[in-house]
């Protein structure tokens, strides 16, 4: 009977952490073809960014483990280690540690693209605006131009007519004359 209850109680962790399995994991892979894989995760943990499924080969403190991360039900990360009892807090601190610092640095990332886009825009907007002074320059010539062209036109009624007022003083002159 206890080699029986060894037996079930083994097969209830009967792992599928075996490389073979750990090599068909790939980035991108949704949760559902992970765990098709791997069987039922041991545990789950989740943020605002991102999801950890983690298999265990058993519960007790020596056991393989492996944990694999998603964003939007993608994998994105997979890490396998075993574990030696003592050794899992320090682990966990040190994930814990990994977890900010791929945070922070994603996080800087996204500044950085933030910067650059604010960067293009400004260009953009620059370019915008240098686009309409050019326009807003030839308006200005065009406006001059036609301003002298009118002004020229006006100079010329304005001979024509003193021509002709002196043409009339002329001949007012010379009928006076006879």
């Amino acid at each position: 009977m206890s080699l029986l209850l060894v037996i079930l109680l083994s097969s209830c962790y009967a792992s599928r952490i075996t490389y073979e399995n750990l090599s068909i994991i790939q980035r991108g892979m949704s949760s559902k073809e992970v765990i098709a894989i791997m069987g039922k995760p041991s545990y789950r943990s989740f943020d605002e960014e991102s999801e950890m499924l983690e298999f265990r080969t058993s519960e007790s403190s020596i056991a393989g483990v492996v944990n694999i991360w998603f964003v939007d039900d993608r994998v994105t990360k997979m890490k396998s280690y075993h574990t030696n009892g003592c050794m899992d807090r320090n682990r966990a601190i040190e994930d814990k540690e990994e977890e900010e610092s791929a945070k922070k640095e994603k996080k800087e990332k996204e500044e950085e693209e933030r910067k650059l886009k604010e960067k293009e825009h400004e260009k953009e907007v620059l370019q915008q605006s240098e686009k309409g002074n050019m326009r807003l320059v030839d308006e200005v010539r065009r406006r001059s131009l036609n301003e002298v062209i009118a002004e020229a036109e006006l100079k010329a009624k304005r001979r024509k007519k003193m021509d002709e007022i002196k043409k009339t003083r002329k001949m007012t002159e010379h009928h006076m004359e006879r």
